[in-house]
């Protein structure tokens, strides 16, 4: 995996988290891999990570959202699954039902673009779980980027999942991701 491609990050209010987050395309493998996440978190064949079908997220501040309303919940006692990768998935949905959440952003067994994502701890060594996910996730990596994003979301899908009318312009990427990122952050109240 080359470090171009993939991006690590952390965000402001938790400096201590770093986050990375990478993008596969022309996936072959994502009914194996979709097993081994369902697996319990105790098997020692189960996947820590976040896999997230790219047709379902528009931008990186709209992943980066989702990402902060996992960790947020986390800290305030307030985690909806089991862990914080499901939950970031499931912040990424714009309503409270957690299978639903899941289904709808997570992988499917046809998914063929992937975004993957690691909260990483302390003791992680990046250089390690890079090659974990080149052995896990047969396809070819790209770039990390809004234009790739751009390429790989599905404006129905997005349309559909978000409840936007089809009038809503989703090429004004300003105000699309104010009311996407809205969306998640507003969910439960």
């Amino acid at each position: 995996m080359s470090t171009s491609k993939h991006i690590i990050t952390t965000l402001p209010q938790h400096p201590d988290r770093r986050v990375l987050i990478a993008l596969f395309e022309n996936v072959e493998n994502a009914a194996e891999i979709k097993q081994r996440v369902l697996q319990p978190a105790s098997d020692a064949d189960a996947l820590n990570y976040a896999f997230i079908s790219a047709t379902t997220v528009y931008s990186i501040e709209h992943l980066l959202a989702a990402v902060y309303r996992a960790f947020v919940d986390g800290f305030d006692g307030q985690a909806r699954t089991k862990s914080v990768h499901s939950d970031i998935i499931f912040s990424l949905s714009p309503n409270n039902n957690i299978m639903d959440g899941l289904r709808r952003f997570g992988i499917a067994d046809d998914s063929r673009t992937l975004l993957v994502v690691r909260v990483l701890t302390p003791e992680d060594d990046a250089a390690v779980i890079e090659a974990e996910l080149t052995a896990v996730v047969h396809g070819n990596e790209t770039e990390v980027s809004d234009a790739a994003l751009s390429r790989a979301c599905v404006p129905d899908v997005l349309r559909k999942n978000y409840k936007l009318p089809a009038t809503f312009d989703l090429a004004d990427r300003r105000v699309t991701n104010t009311a996407l990122v809205g969306a998640l952050s507003l969910r439960g109240l």
